[in-house]
């Protein structure tokens, strides 16, 4: 029962009593005028006192706890809260406590997920990276293999078709290679292929392409280059290439065969024929050497 209720209900007694003992009129209300006084001073009195010990005190701990919540605020600062609310105080520190401390742990759980995704994502990318090399180079040369020139080829034809572009493809492939390896091993022989792929990647320009298809046979893709320009690339090719055989001090030594074939020539060739023209080429120019080395060995032979 509130306060002003009380007031009302002893000045409805007083006024009873009063009347049950016949006592003036203008008595009575004097009293009952003083009474409804009593009772609004003690009501605008209790009301203050509830606004300072429970409304204001919440609105304080309310805008506190906002602060809290977004860091602008220490949780200790509760403590400076005065009021009907004191008694929750502590408990509502501890629990804010514990969730800051919850929050802290989770946030340190997702960067620890996070590191462990991105370090995953990246050991799976370079796996990725490491199988897609392995499917489009060649691991001993680092030169593109054969599934790449059946990919690039025909991309290469067309794209010089369409821009008016000759196209030459040199294929080579290396003279007395078995003698090489019969005679120092398949290591020479690796060491050989390892430095002709070397002098294709340098001696080539940064729009040519130069593949391994296998063995010790080579395809190049000289883009927009002509006859003489071709032939002079092919030259420096053979020449580097004798130049490191001779190093490896074996007779006779390995050098490189080329054939050629230019899109200009054959301007409604398929990839196909490209390659069996560029192989045509390569095979005449190897019997020709093989017949010049045969010669050469007759003329050198002695008499029975």
């Amino acid at each position: 029962m509130t306060v002003c209720a009380t007031v009302s209900l002893i000045s409805a007694a007083w006024l009873i009593t009063l009347l049950a003992t016949r006592q003036p009129l203008h008595v009575h209300w004097s009293i009952q005028v003083m009474l409804a006084t009593l009772a609004i001073c003690v009501s605008i009195l209790v009301e203050h006192q509830r606004q300072n010990h429970w409304d204001k005190p919440f609105r304080a701990m309310h805008d506190l706890l906002q602060q809290i919540r977004l860091g602008e605020a220490p949780i200790d600062e509760l403590s400076a809260i005065k009021g009907g609310h004191e008694p929750i105080i502590p408990t509502l520190k501890d629990i804010l406590r514990e969730l800051k401390q919850q929050k802290a742990a989770t946030a340190e759980l997702h960067d620890e997920i996070r590191q462990r995704v991105a370090h995953r994502t990246d050991a799976l990318e370079r796996m990725v990276g490491s199988l897609r090399q392995q499917a489009t180079r060649d691991a001993l040369t680092g030169l593109y293999n054969r599934r790449m020139l059946d990919q690039h080829l025909p991309q290469v034809l067309e794209k010089c078709r369409a821009e008016q572009l000759d196209l030459a493809l040199l294929m080579t492939d290396i003279d007395h290679f078995k003698h090489l390896n019969d005679t120092l091993g398949h290591a020479a022989g690796d060491e050989l292929l390892k430095a002709i792929g070397q002098i294709a990647r340098s001696t080539i320009r940064s729009g040519d392409i130069a593949f391994r298809c296998g063995g010790d046979e080579f395809v190049i893709l000289l883009v927009g280059c002509d006859l003489k320009t071709s032939m002079e690339l092919s030259q420096r090719l053979m020449s580097l290439t004798e130049a490191f055989a001779k190093t490896l001090k074996v007779n006779p030594c390995p050098r490189l065969s080329v054939g050629m074939s230019l899109l200009s020539e054959l301007p409604h060739a398929t990839p196909e024929m490209l390659l069996q023209s560029a192989d045509k080429a390569l095979y005449d120019m190897k019997s020709v050497r093989k017949e010049k080395f045969a010669s050469a060995s007759r003329s050198r032979a002695v008499p029975a």
